[in-house]
């Protein structure tokens, strides 16, 4: 069984680049290389486990100066207050549009089955024509709700992990060191 590892290594080629969300470069950069939070924050399903983890960010040498641990922790902290309040901003509009289209959803599925109650009833047509227009109907109406029933159930997940993993950034033990 693979040993979990108890430290996040970051090593930006500049100071600015410890909070960038740049692509990543196969012709400059070693494939397991992490040279931003952005990218700690991106690893997957690490959220519960960051927050026990190390944070070591190796500076270039010709930028660390003597009061980069305390700039570099200030930076990460506001760094991550930023994204929290940002998923905290997503989740208040995720919620306001979400109950508005699970609204919308709900009346035309109403209005569906009202159809239907009222198609069933039309006696001048056929047995068979009536069966496919009411079950129609009703498929129509559930289709129309699937979406917002979705986003109901499970549309707030993503939101509240981004802000779980800048939590656990935050909360992680920092240590700045220049490179050797």
């Amino acid at each position: 069984m693979e040993e979990e590892p108890s430290e996040v290594v970051v090593r930006p080629s500049d100071l600015r680049d410890l909070f960038s969300t740049q692509e990543y470069d196969p012709l400059t950069r070693a494939p397991d290389a992490l040279w931003s939070v952005a990218q700690v924050a991106a690893l997957s399903e690490a959220a519960a486990d960051l927050s026990k983890m190390t944070l070591r960010i190796v500076l270039p040498r010709d930028q660390m100066v003597p009061d980069a641990p305390a700039l570099v922790g200030t930076a990460v902290q506001r760094y991550c207050a930023y994204n929290i309040a940002v998923a905290k901003v997503r989740f208040v509009a995720w919620r306001r549009v979400v109950w508005r289209t699970c609204l919308v959803g709900l009346g035309f599925f109403a209005l569906s089955l009202l159809a239907t109650a009222a198609v069933g009833r039309l006696g001048f047509l056929p047995e068979e024509l009536r069966t496919i227009a009411t079950e129609t109907l009703v498929i129509a109406g559930w289709i129309v709700m699937w979406n917002p029933l979705d986003d109901l159930i499970q549309g707030w997940l993503p939101i509240r992990e981004q802000e779980r993993k800048f939590k656990a950034i935050g909360a992680m033990r920092l240590v700045v060191e220049g490179a050797r």
